[in-house]
This record gives C-alpha cells, structure tokens and sequence, in this order.
C-alpha cells in the first residue's frame, strides 16, 4: 500500500506561558487527522533552535495510539523521536499522540514577555521496511507561549 500525502501533524502548548528554568509540554498528534492508510517508521523532526525562545528537549512519552519506546536520535535543541527498535508504525485509522517535555532555558534571549512559537514535522515511509519510499508529512506549528519570569521581592 503506498501513501501520498497523510496531512499535517498538529503541535498544541499545553499551557499558555513558561517560566525560565521550568519544564513545560507539548502536544503532538500524527497524523493530525486520522487516514485511510497505514504510515510506517514515522520519525518526529522538531527543530526547538527555530523558535524565538531558548528551549531544550528533556524526555518524550506516548500518550496513546501505540507502545512505542521513544529515543531522541537528534540533539537536546534539534530532536529525531522515532522506536529504534520497531518504529513508529500507525495503522490505518489510527493517530501517534506524543507528549514533549521541554526546558525554557535560563538565557539571556529568553525573557519576560517573550512570545515564541514551535514548529515540528514528520517524515514516514510509504511501504513498510522500505526506506526508500520515505515521504515527508507537513509541519505544524504551536500557538504562541509568553516567557514569564518569577518576581521575587525582598520585604
């Protein structure tokens, strides 16, 4: 079976603001919206160096569609989450969800009243075990995050 074009993927925050030197959460969905057709050996691409913040990955889970083990094969700022072992293999009608732990780094670019944004992409092949029908899915983007820092006062 061979896939043309899956669709997007989604990214959402699961909040609307991070603090400097805390870990936060994103939410991806491949395929954004479930297809007719299986999509083998999916690998997420998110490049956090394309954001206007300071981020570094921490860890990654499935949060449901499979049981997948997740490994970073990238960097800690540009990251490759695939199964090394079986792959990220989403039958037809089905969806990977996979939630990103981050790190708002402590940086002189990230500050109070920041607004950043976060892209990510996925590539799959078409034809299980055939990487030569590698097909890139379209990239998705957060909504915006406001960088907030803590307020201490001395009384």
């Amino acid at each position: 079976m061979v896939v043309n074009a899956p669709g997007a993927l989604a990214k959402a925050d699961t909040q609307a603001t991070a603090t400097i030197g805390q870990t936060f959460k994103y939410r991806i969905t491949v395929p954004a919206t479930p297809v007719s057709v299986p999509l083998y050996d999916v690998r997420i691409l998110d490049d956090l160096r394309g954001s206007a913040a300071n981020l570094s990955f921490v860890s990654a889970n499935v949060v449901s569609g499979g049981t997948w083990t997740l490994t970073n094969t990238g960097t800690s700022t540009n990251i490759v989450l695939q199964d090394t072992a079986a792959g990220i293999d989403i039958p037809a009608g089905g969806q990977a969800v996979i939630e990103i732990t981050v790190v708002l780094q402590d940086t002189s670019t990230n500050r109070a009243g920041l607004t950043f944004t976060n892209r990510a992409s996925y590539t799959y092949d078409k034809i299980n075990g055939l990487t030569a029908s590698q097909g890139t899915g379209i990239a998705g983007t957060s909504a915006p995050m406001t960088v907030v820092e803590p307020a201490l006062a001395i009384a």
